[in-house]
């Protein structure tokens, strides 16, 4: 885990508020829904690949405070299954300017095959703000528009990269390499955008 999830553990009603909301943000039927307590929870941003997907949910608690919850879902034969990826409390800084882009960092977690501990694979989300003049995000090459508000979530599945062996068939991992993402601005101007472990922060003004 990276940068800006925290453990801030969600109710099991919440939790359960959290997955059929993300399910409908998937299918594109989602909308605001009131939670618990009189709380709000607000959909921002989805990212799917076709077999995998992350959402980005904002849950608005008592005096105004926001915290941003990260889901990930994964597609089998059965439908989509979802997998908590963290949380943030949202802070009140102010959007960024222009081409900027600031990347806060993500999450992955380790999805097991059953079979041997190397042969999973990683799940994994990255959550960015972006600048209004900034449109478009190609990740691996596929195009996604950037929401008007800017909140952005990227996912995408990553190899199993073994970084030390243990005892018997224990093994030590981490993702393989973040997908190439490139901005796009109203102008067309294309803008490199480093994420994964090498970096928490870019930008370009």
């Amino acid at each position: 885990m990276a940068g800006v999830t925290t453990e801030m553990m969600p109710s099991p009603e919440l939790q359960e508020s959290l997955r059929t909301l993300s399910l409908r943000m998937v299918d594109g039927t989602a909308d605001r829904v009131s939670a618990d307590g009189g709380d709000e929870l607000t959909p921002l941003d989805v990212d799917s690949t076709g077999r995998a997907a992350a959402t980005l949910i904002a849950h608005v608690r008592p005096r105004g405070v926001t915290v941003l919850h990260f889901t990930g879902l994964l597609r089998d034969r059965h439908g989509w299954r979802t997998e908590p990826m963290g949380s943030l409390l949202l802070s009140a800084g102010e959007r960024p300017a222009g081409e900027s882009c600031n990347v806060h960092g993500g999450s992955e977690r380790l999805i097991s095959s059953g079979v041997m501990p190397w042969s999973g694979f990683y799940l994994c989300c990255w959550y960015l703000e972006t600048g209004p003049d900034l449109r478009q995000l190609r990740v691996a090459g596929r195009m996604r528009p950037i929401p008007d508000h800017g909140q952005v979530i990227v996912c995408w599945r990553a190899r199993q990269r073994i970084t030390e062996w243990g005892p018997g068939l224990a093994v030590q991992s981490g993702p393989g390499p973040a997908p190439e993402v490139v901005a796009v601005t109203s102008a067309g101007k294309r803008l490199p955008v480093a994420i994964g472990a090498r970096s928490e922060r870019q930008g370009r003004r």
